[in-house]
């Protein structure tokens, strides 16, 4: 079984609309509540392609915030303090996108992410955005971790990497 598949067989105790809209972690997966909202959509009414990707987006995003690095509740973003206390920025590397069924105007989604076990400078991210228990897409996210002064890779540094681990464990 893949580690995909994995995710899929993950059955969660709180239903999508009982989640806070700033996200939770449950057994190990971050879940992100999201509304589809007619900017997201063409003309159509369904969610144009490219937005799966700031659903993804999103969900990684709100997901590092529990890494409590932003101190005092702070409202730097993530991607702020990682650059001003440790010299360092993510930049992604790999995305794939496994498109299932399509999303809707004013339908309540779910993104799920899951990080894989960190190697070397890479971070590899597993993604599902539901709508309920049906799959709309997968996403597969590799980003690196480059130092800003060289732009060179560089391995997450242990206090960042301990954090990572035990938000996923």
């Amino acid at each position: 079984m893949s580690e995909m598949q994995a995710l899929d067989c993950v059955v969660f105790e709180t239903p999508t609309a009982a989640l806070p809209m700033s996200g939770v972690f449950e057994r190990g997966v971050f879940r992100l509540p999201l509304r589809v909202f007619f900017e997201d959509t063409d003309f159509t009414g369904v969610v144009y392609h490219a937005n799966y990707i700031k659903f993804a987006e999103r969900g990684r995003t709100e997901s590092l915030r529990f890494l409590n690095l932003v101190e005092n509740g702070g409202n730097g973003s993530i991607h702020q303090v990682l650059k001003e206390q440790f010299g360092l920025f993510f930049a992604v590397k790999d995305c794939s996108l496994s498109f299932e069924s399509p999303a809707r105007v004013d339908e309540l989604l779910e993104v799920r992410t899951r990080l894989k076990p960190a190697r070397g400078a890479t971070l590899d991210f597993e993604q599902k955005i539901m709508r309920g228990d049906e799959l709309l897409t997968s996403v597969e996210l590799r980003v690196v971790l480059l130092r800003e002064k060289d732009g060179g890779l560089a391995r997450p540094p242990r206090e960042l990497k301990s954090r990572l681990e035990a938000l996923w464990q």
